[in-house]
């Protein structure tokens, strides 16, 4: 997965890099202009040493962004943003050593207002959230590895392209596109890249082989452009790629801002989303989640099913393979103290263990060595454990915060 880069927004880090020096300049498409005044906003966070560009089919836009801050350029209206790069920026580009590009975005029904508000946000939030914010992602390009920060794929109430990818029909373009540009990367079905939005910081050297292609307005698409499938699309796939190609990394860029808010949000879907899987399945907990593949194999090969331990393990683990259509014939405990139970209870010593018994061992990890001991003296190793060892967890490693 790739590094979840998160950066303050509040104030500058500590540099010993004199930020102002660099050649750097943000590139904006914009065609809405009903929305023009919510770019203003951001666009007065960018420091006076970045210049500003600003690429439109709309005259009126480009009127309302008169003034020595800025420089604007006329685009035809075709292509949209991709064009608004690879054709209208093409020229001044290069001049940069570190380029912003970005560009607005509306939703097409109303029902869609919500989550365009969100990804405008993730989008502009991520690239331009403050001048301390700007200054300090310059500063993160000391890091010679980095060749690009990206904004959070999109995301939402569902996986979301932020956390399973999403080729959607371009994977064969992106094979395609590559080719055509002398593009090597690790372009893998499997593993869909990070960068969707065409909304980037960037050192200008790694978009060097995309630019390559003397691109025309003619070679995209005329309205109304599909929602997918497109080469605006594979474009948009292909950054990640080209920037590997020169040798770079590309980085999942957040605000702390962002991030708290995101965090916010993803507690609350989480929370949902768990108390819904205790409900239907009986798993409260990543210990039911990693148990529940486990535990269907393992009574695949043993009809006689038994759990050692009717404490509040066992019962966690009756739920869950009750909830997996698999019923243990009953609990078994080292002596017999309530049969107050959902299923009978059997002492150890009573049990007649035969070629079909299985028995998942549900106490807590400080009784499992001595219940594991137990069976063993008795001859039998058919077991697995329901609650894994601590050593046997992932960890979180994929987060690095400048």
């Amino acid at each position: 997965m790739e590094t979840y880069c998160i950066i303050p927004d509040q104030k500058k880090v500590i540099s010993e890099a004199n930020i102002e020096e660099v050649k750097a300049a943000v590139f904006v498409h914009l065609f809405y202009i009903e929305q023009v005044k919510i770019y203003h906003n951001y666009l007065g966070q960018v420091p006076d040493f970045i210049d500003i560009i600003i690429i439109s089919s709309n005259e009126k836009i480009l009127e309302s962004f008169k003034g020595e801050r800025f420089t604007t350029i006329r685009k035809e209206n075709r292509g949209r943003d991709i064009s608004a790069l690879l054709v209208a920026a093409k020229k001044l580009i290069f001049h940069y050593e570190y380029v912003c590009f970005i560009h607005d975005k509306k939703e097409k029904r109303q029902e869609q207002k919500g989550y365009v508000d969100s990804w405008i946000k993730n989008l502009w939030g991520n690239m331009l959230q403050s001048k301390a914010y700007i200054y300090n992602v310059l500063d993160a390009f000391q890091n010679k590895r980095i060749g690009m920060f990206v904004p959070l794929p999109p995301y939402g109430r569902d996986n979301g392209a932020w956390l399973r990818g999403a080729w959607g029909e371009n994977f064969e373009n992106v094979k395609r596109l590559a080719q055509d540009l002398n593009i090597s990367g690790n372009i893998c079905l499997e593993k869909p890249p990070v960068t969707y939005s065409t909304v980037f910081w960037a050192r200008s050297a790694v978009l060097k082989k995309i630019f390559l292609r003397d691109w025309k307005y003619t070679d995209f698409p005329e309205e109304p452009m599909r929602n997918d499938g497109e080469i605006n699309h594979a474009i948009e796939r292909i950054m990640q790629y080209a920037v590997e190609d020169a040798g770079y990394e590309t980085k999942i860029l957040l605000s702390t801002s962002f991030a708290a808010s995101f965090i916010h949000q993803l507690h609350g879907e989480m929370n949902g989303l768990w108390n819904q899987l205790d409900a239907g399945f009986g798993i409260c907990s990543y210990r039911g989640l990693d148990n529940y593949e486990r535990i269907k194999a393992f009574a695949e090969k043993h009809s006689e099913l038994y759990l050692y331990g009717a404490g509040k393990r066992g019962k966690e683990c009756l739920r869950l393979c009750q909830a997996c259509n698999i019923f243990p014939k009953g609990f078994i405990v080292t002596e017999i103290k309530s049969e107050d139970e959902e299923i009978p209870v059997f002492a150890i010593s009573d049990l007649i263990i035969t070629e079909n018994t299985g028995i998942i061992i549900s106490v807590n990890w400080d009784l499992q060595e001595e219940i594991k001991k137990e069976l063993e003296k008795r001859g039998f190793h058919e077991y697995i454990l329901y609650e894994l060892p601590k050593e046997c967890y992932g960890k979180i490693e994929n987060f690095h915060v400048t």
